[in-house]
């Protein structure tokens, strides 16, 4: 049986092995993916749910911000859908703001790419810093008496269109639709206090936070949002606009139906792949594909991990905790008192190397793969010949986005 795997950009990991050895292939389940994003933007903004066309949601001399979710797959394409028809209802260019969370190093990167010249030159583009206390402004108090912090650019706007992407609801660091507005544009000591390990052991914690974040969005007065449905190979299938609360409920049914799936039967190696452009590689996804691929491996088995991955961790990063010299017990604890971006992921890895073998494909150096605890492979021929040794495996395509669950059912 011929099966190939998509990872990274373009490539494949070619695989050629007895039908019966796979057990399963657990990718997106799903349609073909939009091919016009510029066009599929345009008819949701202008038929959305549960909300009149988003366009006349605005007036001439209204300030515009666009929150952009760091992780949304085909961010030009779907900023220049939004932009356009704001344009052409007397939305000028200069009162546009695109808030991002990550710095755009290269030009490339710039979402304002696929807008034309004469409507980019002036939307302005802001990079969010959450220790820059003059960006931020106070909202509220939230019911748990926590001080509620936004980017200024949102709160100064006169209407708030973010750009979302949805996930499985028990995806790692995803506390809903309104993720992407917060904590990712709050302060520093939110962003800390959602980045505690704690916050992804009980679910009545995680309840909590996805409680706090829509609190934050209906405090602010968001009255409107767009979200994309990911498919595989940074495709998008479905783009769903309108009422926040109706397009929670319609996306994350969709969600569920795309990306969730129930384990029959556990294999000795799980094949995982990343999909996308360096905004999807990433340590968060590293551990969500771990995460996903953990019910689908039996106890001491592999999980092999097909990526493009190039981010050295930072020498506080508590990643670096995951060195195989350090004792667990001890790792745990330093990871646990870390309030680095990486706590919540460094945990998920550490867990998950009790239960399975971890392998990782990526561009990062052999050596600094082996301190952080992955067997490191060099190129993907090494997984195949990995997968002709073992007696069964299960391919994830787009493992970043899965949701898989051990099927108890006789």
């Amino acid at each position: 049986m011929e099966s190939q795997l998509a990872y990274g950009r373009r490539a494949v990991l070619n695989l050629a092995l007895p039908d019966e050895k796979i057990l399963a292939s657990y990718g997106p389940d799903a349609g073909e993916p939009l091919d016009d994003l510029v066009a599929a933007v345009a008819a949701a903004i202008l038929d959305p749910i549960g909300y009149p066309p988003l366009t006349q949601a605005v007036v001439s001399g209204d300030r515009v911000a666009i929150p952009l979710d760091p992780s949304v797959p085909r961010s030009q394409l779907l900023v220049a859908g939004l932009i356009g028809p704001l344009c052409e209802a007397a939305i000028a260019p200069q009162d546009i703001t695109i808030l991002t969370a990550r710095n755009v190093i290269d030009k490339s990167e710039d979402p304002r790419n696929e807008l034309p010249e004469t409507i980019a030159k002036h939307v302005k583009l802001v990079t969010h810093d959450p220790d820059n206390r003059e960006q931020l402004g106070f909202l509220a108090t939230s019911s748990e008496n926590q001080p509620i912090y936004l980017n200024r650019v949102i709160q100064d706007a006169d209407v708030v269109f973010p750009i979302g992407c949805l996930r499985p609801r028990t995806a790692i660091s995803f506390y809903g639709l309104h993720t992407v507005l917060f904590p990712t544009f709050a302060d520093r000591a939110t962003i800390e206090r959602y980045q505690k390990v704690s916050n992804e052991d009980p679910d009545e914690t995680r309840r909590r936070r996805a409680e706090e974040s829509k609190e934050a969005a209906w405090l602010l007065g968001l009255h409107a949002t767009l979200q994309v449905i990911p498919g595989g190979g940074n495709s998008i299938l479905q783009i769903l606009a309108g009422d926040p609360g109706k397009v929670s409920e319609v996306g994350m049914h969709r969600i569920e139906a795309v990306h969730q799936h129930d384990v029959r039967r556990q294999a000795q190696l799980a094949i995982v792949g990343i999909d996308g452009d360096e905004g999807q590689q990433t340590w968060e996804n590293i551990a969500r594909v771990v995460d996903a691929a953990l019910p689908t491996v039996c106890e001491g088995g592999i999980i092999a991990i097909c990526s493009e991955l190039a981010a050295v961790p930072t020498p506080s990063s508590a990643l670096r905790q995951l060195a195989c010299d350090n004792d667990l017990s001890a790792a745990n604890h330093a990871i646990r008192s870390n309030n680095s971006v990486d706590a919540i992921v460094a945990t998920v890895l550490l867990a998950a190397r009790e239960q399975a073998n971890l392998f990782l494909l990526s561009q990062l150096e052999n050596e600094l793969v082996s301190e952080l605890g992955f067997a490191p492979i060099e190129e993907a021929a090494e997984i195949a010949r990995l997968a002709n040794r073992v007696e069964s495996c299960i391919l994830i395509p787009s493992a970043q986005f899965a949701d898989t669950q051990v099927d108890d059912r006789p």
